[in-house]
């Protein structure tokens, strides 16, 4: 069977060549016409089939050798009728890789320096954080200590104003955002307890979820998940 990728014609006025395109599926489709019928036959025989004895295991092994070649049967045919596209296809993703992996090489590279300065940036919004709320606690325990001295009721103070969490990066042509994970990072293996060793990532990630936060032999730490979305 000669299947091409493109079929020249001629139409009959004028003698006109017009192009046909072999990527239709309509036109795939009749290829296969033939098998339709063949296959519900089979199909319902199967179906009533019951294997018995010696004689109907020898037919059952027929239809199934039968049936077994015609797959590989249609199987070839679905190869050849898409060899010519498959090929072309290929040869689009073999000379296209190497642009979408220098992308992703940059994409990567600017996540990590965008990440990291995003994550700097969050951790000093924690300290800021912590230093008003620590401030705001000494503050409200000198207020407790003077009234319960005063013998009166002591004043709330106001919750201190915190600093805002660091929102997306917005430009006109798209907005890139992280969110933090933590991890440990193994810093003296011989201090871990043995259910985290060999090194067990899965138990450490499982830990981490789970609300641990000190493990010996190992730092909890941070990093940078980032997003970049398009506009």
């Amino acid at each position: 069977m000669n299947l091409k990728f493109d079929e020249v014609l001629k139409t009959k006025k004028g003698g006109k060549v017009a192009r046909v395109n072999q990527l239709d599926v309509n036109r795939a489709r009749k290829h296969f016409a033939d098998y339709e019928g063949k296959l519900e036959e089979m199909a319902d025989k199967a179906d009533a089939f019951e294997v018995t004895d010696e004689q109907s295991a020898q037919l059952a092994t027929t239809y199934m050798a039968q049936a077994t070649a015609l797959k590989k049967e249609i199987d070839n045919l679905r190869k050849t009728v898409i060899a010519e596209a498959k090929t072309f296809f290929d040869s689009v993703n073999t000379f296209v890789r190497p642009f979408t992996s220098s992308l992703d090489k940059i994409i990567g590279g600017l996540k990590t320096k965008f990440g990291d300065y995003q994550l700097d940036v969050e951790m000093k919004r924690r300290e800021e954080e912590k230093r008003a709320q620590d401030a705001a606690a000494k503050k409200q325990a000198e207020i407790d200590k003077a009234a319960k001295k005063a013998g009166i009721d002591p004043v709330t103070m106001p919750k201190p104003v915190l600093p805002k969490k660091q929102g997306p990066t917005r430009t006109g042509f798209g907005s890139a955002s992280t969110r933090t994970k933590k991890y440990f990072e193994v810093t003296d293996f011989s201090k871990l307890p043995d259910e985290y060793k060999s090194i067990n990532t899965k138990a450490l990630t499982a830990a981490v979820t789970a609300g641990i936060r000190e493990i010996p032999g190992a730092t909890l730490k941070e990093k940078a998940i980032v997003s970049v979305r398009g506009s």
